[in-house]
């Protein structure tokens, strides 16, 4: 894995139920693996906005993130687009793995985040709904978890901090965050998870 690249994922999304509502904004930074987390030097990046569709988002979710409506009109996509856009992306990140039900192989990257579980589920119905398959080892198995990492990390300290949220992470740790835009959070994840693994 270290030699393998990780693929950070963040998400807004439009609530908190990943049957019912939207992804709204969509982010990802490349890395090789620990300790360093090192970008690759070209298109390391991706963001997209989603395109909002009637009654799959709630006010109150919107109202805590970085949306804008003028910014979503100009530059929002659907989520066919977006899931498109992002598999030609993180095409340029995977390894090649092989299958151990047919023997085929395949490419994919690990996929690292903060309570990548929540977005992993999000993604997946995403995915699902617009049959589409997203090239992320939550699919498979084996993620890199910062809020899992942050549970070891702090076992028997007496120095930590009040909860795991991202937020407070980066507070204690000094990493300035943007929160709730998806590619702010991303990069301040990388920085935390460089943090506790120094």
């Amino acid at each position: 894995m270290v030699e393998e690249r990780i693929v950070w994922v963040d998400l807004e999304t439009g609530g908190v139920d990943e049957t019912r509502h939207q992804i709204t904004q969509f982010a990802a930074v490349a890395t090789g693996g620990p300790p360093l987390f090192k970008e690759p030097e070209h298109d390391s990046e991706f963001e997209r906005k989603v395109s909002l569709v009637n009654g799959r988002w709630e006010q109150e979710a919107l109202d805590v993130q970085n949306y804008d409506e003028i910014t979503w009109l100009a530059e929002g996509k659907t989520m066919v687009e977006v899931l498109d856009d992002f598999d030609q992306w993180v095409r340029k990140h995977c390894h090649e793995a092989v299958s151990k039900r047919t023997g085929n192989p395949y490419q994919v990257a690990h996929m690292g985040g903060h309570n990548v579980g929540f977005d992993g589920r999000f993604l997946r119905a995403a995915a699902e709904r617009n049959d589409r398959w997203i090239r992320l080892t939550n699919w498979t198995g084996g993620v890199y978890d910062t809020l899992h990492l942050a549970k070891w990390h702090f076992l028997g300290l007496d120095k930590r901090p009040d909860n795991l949220k991202l937020e407070t992470l980066c507070e204690f740790f000094g990493v300035k965050i943007k929160a709730h835009d998806a590619l702010e959070d991303v990069r301040a994840t990388i920085k935390i998870a460089r943090e506790m693994i120094k």
